[in-house]
């Protein structure tokens, strides 16, 4: 294993927008998992918390050389690992990544109006139940919840809808920004997070705010409005085990700025 003494920044918490760039490797290594690479910045979004990992390209003196299949968070840094590696490829050199542009905007689009009805269930239409878990994947995406399951109105998807049409109207845009572990626990009461969230320790927290509603914590993509969906609807509700999911859909982001 070769290294150098740094930590990846991770450029997909501050632009959405941006699927190309360059990096320096910090590590070249090989382990149980296979050969990888940890650089000094990342545009890769390595997935969890419900949204589905980039697809992204590795180019080393403009030849593509692997695709990363698979990250892993270590201690600040981020594992990518490669199917093959340049056999001259050393410590500091430059690399390229590359993004999958139409992969990144429909995972954001889908992530963000995962979120967009978390925030409309629980606070617009201030239900009696909390947010536990989000598949914002392309097939059957849904947000679950946990509460008093009895008093869910018959008419649930049409309030959400009509919500959701009121937001669009309003232009709501949606922001970031990183605090510190103490600063979370200061503000906890105002932010919504499900009640057992602990923060990681090997990242930095962020904090998505839909214009209007409570800030989440969430370490994803996601569009800067709600106007950038092209279409959501809310497809259906399904209860069981005291558990309740609302599906969801969504259509293409209506723009997609260069990085």
């Amino acid at each position: 294993m070769k290294t150098l003494n740094n930590t990846t920044h991770l450029k997909y918490l501050e632009d959405t927008f941006c699927v190309s760039t360059l990096a320096q490797v910090i590590e070249i290594g090989c382990d149980d998992s296979g050969n990888y690479l940890i650089l000094d910045r990342t545009i890769h979004y390595p997935g969890g918390g419900g949204q589905p990992p980039d697809r992204t390209y590795l180019q080393y003196r403009n030849d593509y050389f692997s695709m990363v299949y698979k990250c892993d968070f270590n201690g600040g840094h981020i594992k990518h690992y490669v199917e093959s590696l340049p056999a001259d490829l050393t410590i500091s050199d430059t690399i390229a990544l590359q993004v999958d542009k139409s992969t990144r905007m429909i995972h954001s689009a889908y992530h963000t109006a995962g979120h967009w009805l978390a925030s409309i269930v629980t606070e617009n239409l201030e239900l009696p139940i909390e947010p536990t878990k989000g598949y914002h994947y392309t097939d059957g995406a849904y947000v679950e919840f946990e509460g008093n399951i009895d008093i869910l109105p018959e008419s649930l998807l049409d309030q959400i809808t009509m919500a959701s049409k009121i937001d669009i109207q309003s232009q709501l845009n949606i922001s970031s920004s990183i605090i510190s572990k103490k600063e979370f626990e200061e503000r906890r009461r105002s932010i919504l997070a499900p009640p057992k969230f602990i923060p990681k320790i090997d990242r930095d927290l962020r904090l998505v705010t839909l214009e209007s509603y409570r800030s989440v914590p969430c370490g994803g993509t996601h569009l800067s409005s709600i106007t950038e969906l092209k279409s959501f609807m809310p497809k259906k509700v399904y209860v069981k085990n005291r558990k309740i999911r609302i599906s969801y859909e969504v259509s293409m982001p209506t723009i997609c700025p260069p990085c």
